[in-house]
């Protein structure tokens, strides 16, 4: 997700969001992402699927949950649990959550007593996303300031839910778009076919002087390659496919999409000025 930093970080470091639930629900049993149907959770959600590697849903009645699994309508809110009921609620989301750590981390127990035994200067290679209001976040402040080994950070701590709502708009609608992409409009990078339609790569340049790069055009999954001048020479990212060898193209050649707007992918220091 953070596409400032070098490639191989980028590649160990995985982004996971965990997205609030919403009181506004469907009538009947769903799977969860489409369970809850007010604008809010729906832009909450968008935004994770474009941004984040993975993204599980903050339920005041389940914990976290899969997106697709599926729920029954209820109505139940963080705000209803108090006492021995938060309490229970809290101790689930922690585990959880330990328990998915300790599985990204390849640590084979599923609490923090497995990371007393990793080295002082141990970095964990994944981040969270945290997209919940107070009433979720605060009870789980202290477990996620003091005691959790993930940076986590909350983009939207201190907006108004119309701010919210605006600032998830305005990043999704600036995410990287495909869908005037096609083979006239892209340079295919690839050493061993002629043809373009069986090629590994394509590099796309926006107008803004941006690289899109695409595995192919029918994946749609585009990396954004930040800062790439328009000139000079553009790296491929195959560079460690078959036989190590490194195929380049100017970028002077990478041609315009006028069509697709987008820009390139923002930071995590973009979305949240730091971590909790």
């Amino acid at each position: 997700m953070n596409l400032d930093r070098d490639p191989e970080t980028n590649r160990r470091i995985q982004t996971f969001a965990i997205v609030s639930c919403g009181s506004k629900k469907a009538d009947a049993e769903s799977a969860a992402k489409d369970l809850y149907t007010s604008t809010h959770f729906q832009l909450k959600r968008r935004w994770a699927e474009l941004y984040c590697d993975n993204w599980l849903i903050l339920s005041a009645k389940h914990g976290l949950v899969d997106p697709v699994h599926r729920l029954e309508p209820y109505d139940t809110s963080v705000r209803d649990l108090n006492g021995d009921d938060l309490e229970a609620w809290v101790n689930d989301v922690k585990q959880n959550l330990w328990y998915r750590t300790n599985s990204y981390e390849g640590v084979p127990s599923g609490n923090e007593m497995a990371w007393d035994e990793l080295a002082d200067d141990f970095k964990p290679n994944f981040e969270i996303v945290l997209l919940a209001g107070t009433a979720y976040v605060d009870p789980l402040e202290e477990f996620l300031e003091e005691e959790f080994p993930v940076p986590v950070y909350c983009p939207l701590e201190g907006l108004r839910i119309g701010e919210q709502n605006q600032w998830l708009k305005t990043w999704s609608e600036a995410h990287p778009s495909l869908e005037d992409v096609t083979k006239e409009t892209a340079v295919a990078i690839d050493y061993a076919h002629d043809d373009t339609g069986d090629a590994d790569v394509f590099y796309v340049r926006h107008e803004t002087g941006n690289i899109m790069a695409i595995p192919t055009l029918e994946s749609r999954e585009p990396r954004v390659l930040n800062e790439t001048p328009e000139e000079g020479v553009l790296n491929s990212p195959a560079t460690a496919m078959r036989d190590h060898r490194c195929w380049t193209v100017p970028a002077s050649e990478v041609p315009a999409v006028d069509g697709a707007e987008w820009e390139s992918e923002p930071t995590l220091a973009d979305f949240a000025g730091g971590a909790t």
